[in-house]
């Protein structure tokens, strides 16, 4: 493979990865790499591509540091997968030497990644979080009644075996309901963690990301808000906006968090906002990489990857110009707001689709052919 340039070097092909391609692809030259060619950000117009190895691979790591010694400058390294995360954390020493690594964190990459871990530190500087329990094997379901109830009941870190049998997450209303679950669960993925659930609807869950330099400064950042989630109450995000009414607030608990902790690099913290106590509770971090909700940054006039590039003198940013959008993975918010009975109505404003664009229109194109052929092979084959 010869690429003559490479400013950012995208890991990933997912929604993650296509709104990262589409914030900087008019500003600088982008590199997408992965071994996953079906997904959507490989056929977007922006960037040239790299088929690589399992970018949670040993394999990946050696051919990252082939294509690093030759270039001719160091590109920065922006990913878009939580496995891809937790390898690249392990290597960053060698990895320093060809790529500016700094938005990955050199410290609690594993922490900040497991919920129970992340409970454990969040507590221990004083954050607001809820009460939780672990459940790692049959014998902790005993400890179930040191919670209230209604909880919710989740993985503890990413797990692709389990991900493909069980939803993201259970709302569960009983010790009983909890003890039946997680014997279904318990041979496929053991690690869970149960947190009592926070008052509010789906649109009461803000996020702030901001990017942390080496210095402890932040250099950039964005308030935003769910509109919908799916599944609903448990899910990732259908739909979102900007929340720049709770900026300043979130800026404090989040920033502040990350101090106490030592952390540097890319942060991005959940946050429920429970109304009938009026405060903020964080739920979990995601660190080291861009999701979903980082496009509506952009969308809204803050361009916080070009902003982080410039930073790095890899790239120019635009100039901020805000405004209120809307961003939609429309089939998950189709679904949500079908089923949902929160009456939360955000601003009146300009929506986006997170496939569909009229200036890049080749990544919906292809998901939306392979869903029909899903659906016509499935009806078919009941004839």
């Amino acid at each position: 493979m010869c690429i003559s340039k490479c400013d950012i070097l995208v890991v990933g092909s997912g929604l993650n990865a296509l709104g990262a391609l589409r914030a900087l692809g008019d500003c600088c030259d982008v590199l997408l790499v992965s071994h996953n060619v079906k997904g959507p950000a490989w056929h977007s117009k922006y960037g040239s591509r790299w088929e690589s190895k399992n970018t949670a691979s040993d394999a990946f790591i050696e051919q990252l540091l082939e294509f690093g010694s030759k270039q001719k400058h160091k590109p920065l390294m922006l990913l878009t997968e939580e496995l891809c995360v937790a390898k690249i954390a392990t290597k960053l020493e060698q990895l320093n030497e060809y790529f500016i690594t700094d938005l990955i964190p050199t410290k609690n990459t594993e922490e900040l990644q497991s919920k129970s871990t992340f409970q454990a530190l969040a507590e221990s500087v004083g954050s607001p979080i809820p009460r939780s329990l672990t459940v790692n094997n049959i014998a902790d379901l005993n400890r179930l009644d040191t919670l209230n109830f209604p909880c919710i009941f989740k993985p503890l870190e990413q797990n692709i075996a389990y991900g493909k049998q069980f939803k993201k997450g259970y709302k569960v209303e009983s010790a009983e309901q909890v003890s039946k679950l997680y014997h279904e669960i318990y041979p496929v993925n053991p690690g869970m963690i149960l947190q009592e659930w926070i008052n509010g609807e789906d649109s009461d869950i803000y996020f702030y990301f901001c990017f942390i330099s080496k210095s402890g400064d932040e250099v950039t950042s964005f308030c935003g808000r769910k509109i919908r989630s799916w599944p609903l109450k448990v899910g990732g995000t259908a739909s979102c906006t900007s929340a720049p009414e709770y900026s300043d607030e979130l800026r404090e608990i989040t920033l502040s968090f990350c101090k106490k902790v030592g952390f540097t690099g890319l942060m991005g913290m959940e946050y429920k906002r429970d109304p009938i106590k009026n405060k903020f509770i964080m739920i979990e971090p995601t660190v080291g990489r861009t999701d979903l909700q980082h496009e509506i940054a952009s969308l809204s006039g803050i361009n916080v990857l070009q902003e982080i590039g410039e930073y790095f003198g890899v790239c120019v940013a635009k100039k901020r110009a805000f405004r209120s959008v809307i961003w939609k993975d429309h089939y998950a918010d189709k679904l949500a707001r079908l089923e949902s009975s929160d009456d939360f109505k955000p601003v009146r404003a300009a929506s986006y689709n997170a496939l569909f664009r009229v200036s890049d229109l080749k990544p919906s194109i292809i998901t939306f052919t392979k869903r029909i052929k899903v659906k016509c092979k499935h009806l078919f084959a009941n004839v």
